[in-house]
């Protein structure tokens, strides 16, 4: 009866958990980034607005130099960033800075780290000089993977 169970289990054990084909190890491919607004501080009123992801997704177009802009926040009081559309962006080197540049507006420093899928655009510093009534934006990555 051992001998009945040792054969049955190897069997389904063969049959159902090891196999030849590699469809379980497809490694999934990145297919696009979505920025998250999660978070702006700072302007002359001092604001801390916190938002949830997907309520607000910039997803941007390197080939063609345009972001889009899904903003679904109703509160025109609350400082968010861009209404909901496409732009064009480029970003300025200068020195050891880079600027975001918005439909050839320069709309904030930029600092991007890939390693934490984080993204900071702060008002605060421009290709003017250093201020303390701009607006300082917090984004989140996510990436989209297709099998």
């Amino acid at each position: 009866m051992k001998k009945l169970f040792l054969i049955l289990s190897l069997t389904y054990l063969f049959s159902c958990g090891i196999s030849d084909d590699n469809s379980d190890n497809v490694t999934p491919q990145a297919v696009r980034v979505e920025w998250h607004l999660i978070k702006v501080t700072g302007g002359i009123s001092g604001v801390n607005n916190n938002f949830e992801l997907y309520d607000i997704v910039w997803e941007f177009n390197d080939e063609t130099g345009q972001f889009t802009v899904n903003n679904t926040n109703e509160d025109s009081s609350i400082e968010d960033g861009l209404d909901s559309g496409t732009y064009v962006f480029s970003i300025l080197k200068e020195d050891s800075s880079n600027y975001f540049i918005v439909n050839d507006t320069e709309f904030a420093n930029i600092l991007v780290d890939n390693n934490a899928g984080e993204m900071t655009l702060d008002q605060n510093v421009t290709t003017a000089g250093v201020g303390s009534d701009g607006y300082i934006y917090y984004f989140k990555s996510i990436i989209i993977y297709s099998e």
